[in-house]
């Protein structure tokens, strides 16, 4: 969003033409014109500069000033707008239909989880790799030790090692019940109700 993206999923509050709000919904808005790369008025964008880790990402900020978007950038899956301004969903409750509206964003959570753990498995993987082949500090007149055989190298990455084990058996846990529950949907015996009180 920093530098390119010329749309954006924003969660914004709701307001119908009669004044009401409706709480937050999605809409996915334009940001950018495509051909020239420019904000549109009314949205102000920056880059957040360099981070500790995942410089791929496209971070920034982004400001909006009376800036306003169609109904046709709603995500109208929980709630819509029809052409006359009135609003309908097929939630009763306003908070179960704000969990169903989050439900898309637990994907994206499962697969943070996940992605951490295979960070940290990488960086493990090398670390330990590296302190095994790693000689230093033997005895006079015999073979110098692997780094990994003291204790204070072992003190240093055995926690993180144990601690990658347990993100990843936990990660895999929750994407699983994520799923699950996710194909649940496709179930006509379980109400939107159900589903949108579990996140979905």
């Amino acid at each position: 969003m920093g530098k390119t993206a010329t749309q954006a999923f924003v969660m914004a509050q709701l307001y119908t033409p009669d004044g009401e709000c409706h709480g937050l919904h999605g809409f996915v808005i334009p940001i950018r014109n495509p051909s020239t790369m420019l904000t549109y008025p009314g949205v102000t964008i920056f880059d957040m500069g360099e981070k500790i880790g995942l410089n791929g990402l496209d971070n920034g900020v982004m400001i909006f000033d009376n800036y306003a978007v169609g109904r046709e950038c709603l995500l109208s899956k929980t709630g819509n707008i029809t052409p006359d301004g009135r609003y309908v969903s097929a939630y009763k409750d306003p908070n179960k239909r704000f969990g169903a509206s989050l439900g898309n964003l637990s994907a994206a959570r499962t697969g943070i989880v996940q992605f951490c753990a295979a960070n940290m498995c990488s960086a493990l993987a090398i670390a330990i790799r590296y302190s095994a082949v790693r000689r230093q500090f033997g005895n006079a007149g015999e073979q110098e030790l692997p780094v990994i055989e003291y204790q204070m190298q072992q003190w240093r990455l055995f926690p993180y090692l144990a601690a990658a084990y347990v993100m990843k058996f936990v990660g895999d846990q929750i994407y699983q019940n994520f799923v699950t529950f996710a194909m649940s949907q496709f179930n006509p015996d379980i109400s939107k109700d159900t589903l949108a009180t579990m996140g979905i």
